[in-house]
């Protein structure tokens, strides 16, 4: 008999085609749009020979994952249609003098359409439509006019292309595509960018095995069905599709119907660009249904039993590791999946269909706590660990941790590396290979503490052909890209880039350009700059200070051995604004003296607590009104409150959002001050400067890179028209750079992570949104009318309860009035009164500084009023503040007082009450300093650059100003961790923006700008103040959740599923429960409240009415959570 057995070793390349279309802001004027408005679209198809114009985010083209043709983009002239949705998403209108302006430009990497549209208010959607009468819609035009009315869902749903009766040869059937852009009306709108989907997936096998000739390639159970357009999927996080969306009418091609490619005698080892699919729900495809197979067949020439020149054929199955185990994914509109046949071990099965019942996998590759007993090939022998992930508590703890290995496979079990290029070295593994039916407990411990990025080593435990992966992790540090340090001797740990791997890819973005860590590896160190001169002294390996000259910048060896150097600080007079203290800027320097990374050295003695090394709990403001605790004063700044005739020790650094870098503030709190206004400071790098990237001709391949290099320059760039721009505007990762792009989350609550370039000190970071945002909101209760409760002539009647009641005049009676209080009005009629039964109550936002103009809880000073008894609301006075009175005082802008800002009270949505004493400037008399014992902080206005205007606060004696006015005495603002949308459109980084008096006089300003409001705001390449929060774990977030209970089938093979939301953490499972049960995947990462499923599957038959727990650990909680599992 012949052995058909087949083993084949596969690498499978998954690529994705193009990005989403761009959500541009085109707006060339203001106000509603009454015209036909008309466009040009410029359509982005990645693919073919002509690259030049690409502008896709991972087109695929030319990385050697799969060569493209023309013809895949291919749009007929005549088969192409533009789609008009108004905001809510109803079709409006489809353009009927839609054309291309080059109908000879077929193939090419850009195409660009001219149309008009009808006038719409609010954003609008235009979404592009190809090749529909090239696949089965006929007379598409007159089809989607039917349309107009209907919801794009609707729309989208009625487009289904049927598969061909053969292959998919895109030269006669060009493939359905669709993309859109949205935008704002106006008069006219030009230069839209639009990036098309394709409708179809594209598969393609590469054959680069020495023992194999690659002849056929045959497809099974592709569906029958699929959608022009995924009417309810959208793209995900890396703008492509990450679900399939197939018709529920789709059938699927019969065995007999399988899709067959031959190869040529003496052709490429490979098919490509030939193989187009429908999309497949692999993962759970249907009742009835099957997952996609390929089955390649080709002669194999090593050792087996197989006649000569025989064909051999094996199943590839449509899986991967991606999640941590081998398993089903999905094929998926716009992807291309190439696999790569690497070697061939065996002869395969005489015919194609043969192959779909036969196992073809070298190895059972098991990720993470998996701990069932795994089967080898054939099914003789058994492999079994306790554990996958060896996790040691802190960068400090050498205790052993064990692992328990049994096997009966013969030979027994080796550990073995997964590449010659992991690293083990660091770790003490007591045996390296066992025997056979005896539970061996391996001993693994480190080596050293860790004083680099948390160190993460995997390897296999090996028994014949299966192999179980193992994973250790050592944590590092605590370190950031600021240190709060007293006097005296300090260390800096110089080999990890602000909070290390924890903050290099929030929410999965990777903001670190071309690395794929945090390590560092410096050649010297020294100080950039420091706020008095000898504030800072850096020490050599052999405990040596190393004095500095002003102006000349002294490089300093650091430990090798700990990655680490020692520096001394000395007060020795340094203050900013009267307090001791100051502020240095420490750089980590390469070969070249160029600055690869930076640190802040925040020296403000009275703050950090010398023998934790933790700001001290009484700096630290419970802000209970928004559920953050926050650090009582700016980043960089020396106190709390403005001093006796100044503010400056209370202002702090300015930063430009995504930067870790600080930038000197201002020397002054108000405007008579001459020279530039900042603070003085002692250079040994760099002086302050401005870089515009868009025109400067020596910089560093990336943004990001370039700031890094220059943390004494402010930088920025110029966007379409000659916009000014920050890093924030940067492409896929730059509204990433401080945790999250989420914007302002109306139910989860402290959105984002620390990333490596966050500006705040260790267990600090950037404040989320929300934590900026206030609100007043009433309680809206509904109550049923009960029964009776009287009737007659009643007057001035209180029930001291709810009620409803009724009055009759001349035989006519009123309406049913609800009256809360119980109080009946002063009027001498007949009336009926009844129980008012409570139902239900529910909350509505009724005023919040998100949208509107803020002063509930805030005080501007200096506060001058022109007359006091005027004002509607007198301080301290709790009557409830509403769009209508919200404006309380008025009186001019004061000149030349000692300081400008805000008093903000944190826990009440009540003023801050002011004392009595008056100061006069101008001939005026204002209010300045808050009455004590008031839950209160100080928020001074504390200056702001504009790049763009130079590095200053004046020039040629003129205060610069931003927005609308000087920013030392009118505007200014403090960051949070993510962009919003505002009200014209434009997304750009949110920020209480502190807007007090504007100098023209009146009421204008005084008060926290609305968040979302486009008049004023914080612009991308400001630089501003940053107030940190607290970086905390909560012991359990509400935000977060898991499936507390789960019943599953007692059968081998039984399945059910749970859910896990964690919305800013990562997450792990600490505990597997039993060994029958396997649960996939056992971590995760931040899914920003969407949830992640988990899968429970049952590994052999029994155990019924038995139960197991499984624990599960969030990063951000301190204790973990568990999900009970019962059989049955």
């Amino acid at each position: 008999m012949k052995k058909w057995l087949s083993y084949i070793i596969l690498a499978v390349v998954c690529g994705m085609g193009l990005a989403s279309c761009a959500d541009e802001n085109l707006v060339d004027g203001g106000g509603k749009v009454t015209s036909s408005p008309t466009f040009k679209l410029t359509l982005s198809l990645s693919g073919g020979t002509d690259e030049g114009a690409l502008r896709a985010a991972g087109d695929y083209a030319g990385d050697g994952k799969d060569e493209q043709t023309d013809e895949q983009r291919y749009i007929a002239n005549d088969d192409v249609y533009a789609l008009e949705f108004d905001k809510d998403g109803v079709l409006q209108h489809v353009v009927s003098d839609l054309h291309f302006t080059d109908n000879n430009a077929q193939g090419k990497a850009e195409r660009t359409l001219e149309g008009t549209l009808v006038p719409l208010e609010g954003k609008i959607t235009l979404a592009v439509l190809a090749n529909l009468k090239q696949n089965g819609i006929s007379d598409a035009l007159e089809m989607l006019k039917g349309k107009i009315g209907y919801s794009k869902q609707e729309v989208y749903e009625s487009l289904i292309y049927t598969y061909p009766t053969s292959e998919w040869d895109v030269t006669q059937r060009y493939l359905p595509m669709h993309g859109e852009v949205t935008t704002t009306l106006a008069s006219q709108i030009t230069n839209l960018n639009c990036n098309i989907y394709r409708g179809v997936a594209k598969m393609g096998v590469k054959n680069s095995a020495g023992n194999f000739t690659l002849k056929e390639i045959y497809v099974y159970y592709v569906n029958t069905q699929g959608y022009c357009v995924a009417p309810t999927k959208v793209p995900g996080a890396d703008d492509q599709y990450t679900e399939p969306e197939v018709p529920a009418t789709s059938g699927q091609r019969a065995i007999s119907e399988r899709l067959k490619y031959t190869i040529a005698d003496g052709a490429a080892q490979e098919c490509l660009n030939r193989i187009y699919v429908s999309e497949a729900n692999n993962k759970t495809p249907g009742e009835g249904k099957s997952a996609l197979k390929i089955v390649v067949g080709g002669v194999f020439t090593g050792e087996g039993l197989v006649e000569e020149d025989g064909m051999s054929y094996y199943r590839i199955d449509m899986e991967d590791d991606e999640t941590g185990e081998v398993a089903p994914f999905d094929i998926i509109r716009n992807h291309s999946y190439v696999f790569n046949i690497t070697a061939v071990k065996n002869p395969g099965t005489p015919t194609p269909d043969e192959a779909l019942d036969k196992d073809v996998i070298s190895a059972l590759v098991v990720g993470e706590w998996t701990t069932e007993s795994m089967r080898g090939i054939p099914d003789q022998y058994t492999l079994t660990t306790d554990k996958s992930v060896i996790k040691f508590d802190s960068y400090s703890d050498l205790r052993e941790k064990t692992l328990d290995i049994w096997t009966d496979y013969s030979d027994g079990w080796e550990i073995i590396k997964i590449n010659d290029s992991d690293d083990l070295s660091w770790l003490n593994i007591s045996s390296e290979a066992g025997t056979s039916d005896i539970t061996a407990t391996v001993s693994i411990s480190p080596k050293k503490i860790n004083r680099g990025i948390s160190r993460v080593s995997r390897f296999y435990v090996m028994a014949g052909n299966i192999r179980k992966e193992i994973t250790v992790i050592m944590p590092q540090p605590p370190t950031a890209n600021c240190y709060i340090v007293g006097e005296g001797e300090n260390e800096l740990i110089v080999s990890i880039k602000g909070n290390g791997n924890d903050g290099i890819k929030p929410e999965d973005h990777n903001i670190i350009p071309n690395e794929g860590d945090a390590s560092l590896k410096p050649a010297k160190i020294g100080i950039i700059w420091e706020t008095n001169g000898g504030l800072v002294k850096l020490k050599d390996p052999n405990g040596n200070t190393v004095s500095n000259t002003a102006g000349k910048l002294s490089l300093v060896d650091y430990n090798k051995e700990t990655n680490s150097i020692k520096y001394e600080v000395s007060l020795n007079g340094a203050s900013i604004g009267g307090v001791k203290g100051g502020n240095a800027l420490i750089g980590a320097f390469n070969s070249s003296e160029e600055v690869i990374w930076s640190w802040h050295i925040w020296v403000c003695p009275d703050m950090i607590d010398s023998q934790t090394q933790e700001v001290k709990e009484q700096y630290v403001e419970s802000w209970t009104l928004n559920d953050y605790d926050v650090l009582d004063r700016n980043l960089g700044a020396l106190s709390n409150r403005p001093g006796t005739n100044n503010s400056v020790a209370s202002m702090g650094l300015l930063y430009q959002w995504g930067r870790k870098d600080p930038f000197i503030g201002a020397g002054y709190s108000n405007d008579d001050f001459g020279g530039d206004g900042t603070l003085p400071v002692v250079h040994y790098y760099k002086k302050w400067g401005v870089i515009n990237y868009s025109t400067v001709s020596s910089k560093k391949p990336t943004a990001i890179e370039e700031t890094i290099a220059n943390p004494t320059q402010l930088v920025y760039g110029k966007g379409y028209g000659g916009k000014a721009e920050g890093l924030s505007t940067l492409a896929k990762e730059g509204g990433y750079l401080w945790g999250t792009n989420g914007g302002l989350s109306a139910t989860v609550k402290d959105l984002g992570s620390k990333t490596v370039y966050d500006p705040c000190p260790v267990g600090y970071r950037v404040p989320p949104v929300d934590a900026f945002v206030f609100s007043r909101r009433e309680e809206i209760k509904t109550y049923e009318r009960g029964e009776l409760i009287e009737k007659g002539w009643l007057q001035s009647k209180n029930y001291n309860r709810p009620v409803y009641y009724r009055y009759s005049i001349y035989g006519w009676w009123s309406d049913m009035t609800l009256q809360e209080d119980g109080k009946i009005p002063n009027k001498s009629l007949y009336y009926e009164v009844y129980e008012a039964n409570f139902v239900t109550s529910s909350w509505k936002t009724v005023l919040t500084s998100a949208e509107d103009n803020w002063r509930p809880n805030v005080m501007y000073v200096p506060h001058y009023v022109k007359n006091m008894q005027e004002t509607r609301i007198q301080w301290g006075d709790e009557k409830p503040a509403t769009k209508d009175n919200i404006f309380l005082y008025e009186g001019d802008y004061v000149e030349d007082a000692d300081y400008y800002g805000f008093y903000l009270n944190y826990k009440e949505l009540k003023e801050p009450v002011l004392t009595t004493a008056k100061k006069s400037a101008s001939n005026k008399s204002y209010y300045y300093s808050p009455k004590t014992g008031q839950p209160i902080s100080w928020l001074p206005l504390t200056g702001a650059y504009d790049p763009t205007k130079g590095f200053g606060f004046k020039s040629d004696g003129k205060t610069i100003g931003i927005q609308q006015g000087s920013s030392i005495t009118v505007n200014s603002f403090l960051w949070t961790n993510s962009s919003v949308e505002n009200e014209d459109g434009r997304t750009i980084p949110a920020a209480m923006f502190l807007h007090g008096t504007e100098t023209g006089g009146g009421s204008s300003g005084r008060h926290i700008h609305g968040l979302t409001q486009s008049n004023i705001k914080a612009e991308p390449h400001y630089a501003g103040a940053v107030r940190c929060v607290r970086d905390r774990a909560k012991t359990k977030w509400d935000i977060n959740s898991l499936t507390e209970t789960a019943t599953i089938g007692s059968s081998e093979g039984s399945t059910t599923t749970i859910k896990i939301i964690s919305v800013n953490a990562d997450w792990e499972m600490t505990d597997p429960g039993a060994p029958w049960l396997q649960v996939t995947p056992d971590r995760g990462t931040a899914d920003k409240g969407l949830g992640s499923a988990i899968t429970l599957k049952m590994l052999e038959s029994g155990h019924s009415g038995e139960t197991t727990k499984l624990r599960f650990q969030i990063a951000n909680e301190t204790e973990p959570r568990y999900v009970t599992v019962t059989v049955i």
